[in-house]
């Protein structure tokens, strides 16, 4: 608690540790401006049944520096792109809204679910500026429909306003809070997906199960607070997929933490957050939490 300042976004850190220690199995990252789309109970439909649709990329689709994943345009989007999203690989799409080949997948090894939103997606100030498509929602594609990442490939950003998130990604949870509150989220996701890796798990977007009705904002404010997703995303990508690693003996714990750090050499972050990542493994510790075993030979 002592870490966590006021009237910043990293309150969320509060609620997440006390979930955790009241014997949440899943929890569900939400903002106050969401509604759940009718009355269909989204998570045991994932439990019972859960298929994933993995990538399968046209190599002459994919350019040899291309790190990251558009998820809208899979979804029918082509126009649009997730806030946090590397600008220099914002580009028009071919997908077309057309879904990969169905594949079974293990549900044990998706860590997040993000859903999309309808009415007005979490699109950034760069998007609401130029006047493009808003509000708008996604063609319906039934409610089965899950994209998930390959592991160990490409990275996509996920917020803090629809996203479910399973016990053996809690530790993911923590929302830095040396950065602004419309940055926060998008780094834990870089970082948290950095770390899947580390364990076999991956990363899926789901069709949205919630509508936006947006809060009042500035844009041109939230273009200023943004300003670090613009200029840092796209080489903060490229140096967790292709530099970073965790020494092979160290737990995921000790990972978590030295990635913290490393992002502090790398000014991504300020100390204090590396007081609080430590202060948070301590605090899941100290409430009975086991983080998962990375797997070997990554």
């Amino acid at each position: 608690m002592r870490h966590v300042p006021w009237n910043h976004f990293g309150r969320k850190n509060v609620g997440f540790l006390f979930a955790i220690h009241h014997g949440a199995q899943v929890i569900y990252d939400t903002d106050d401006d969401n509604e759940i789309n009718g009355d269909r109970d989204v998570l045991p439909h994932l439990h019972q049944s859960m298929t994933s649709l993995f990538l399968d990329l046209l190599q002459d689709e994919r350019s040899n520096d291309t790190t990251s994943l558009n998820p809208y345009p899979f979804f029918g989007a082509s126009h649009a792109w997730p806030r946090g999203f590397p600008l220099d690989e914002v580009r028009p799409s071919t997908k077309g809204g057309m879904l990969p080949d169905v594949v079974q997948a293990e549900a044990k090894n998706v860590a997040v679910i993000q859903s999309l939103a309808d009415h007005d997606p979490d699109v950034d100030a760069i998007y609401r500026i130029s006047s493009l498509p808003l509000p708008f929602n996604f063609p319906p594609n039934g409610d089965g429909d899950i994209l998930a990442l390959p592991s160990n490939d490409l990275m996509s950003p996920y917020n803090a306003q629809a996203t479910l998130h399973f016990h053996r990604a809690f530790w993911g949870l923590i929302l830095p809070i040396t950065v602004h509150g419309r940055v926060s989220d998008i780094w834990r996701s870089f970082f948290s997906q950095r770390l899947f890796w580390e364990t076999g798990d991956v990363l899926a977007f789901a069709a949205p199960w919630v509508s936006q009705f947006r809060n009042p904002h500035n844009y041109m404010a939230d273009f200023e607070a943004e300003t670090d997703l613009y200029r840092k995303s796209a080489a903060l990508v490229r140096y967790l997929e292709s530099t970073w690693r965790c020494n092979g003996t160290l737990t995921l714990e000790s990972c978590l933490e030295d990635i913290y750090i490393d992002m502090y050499n790398h000014a991504i972050l300020d100390k204090g957050d590396i007081d609080l990542v430590r202060a948070w493994i301590d605090d899941l510790q100290r409430v009975g939490y086991k983080f998962p075993a990375r797997q070997p030979n990554i």
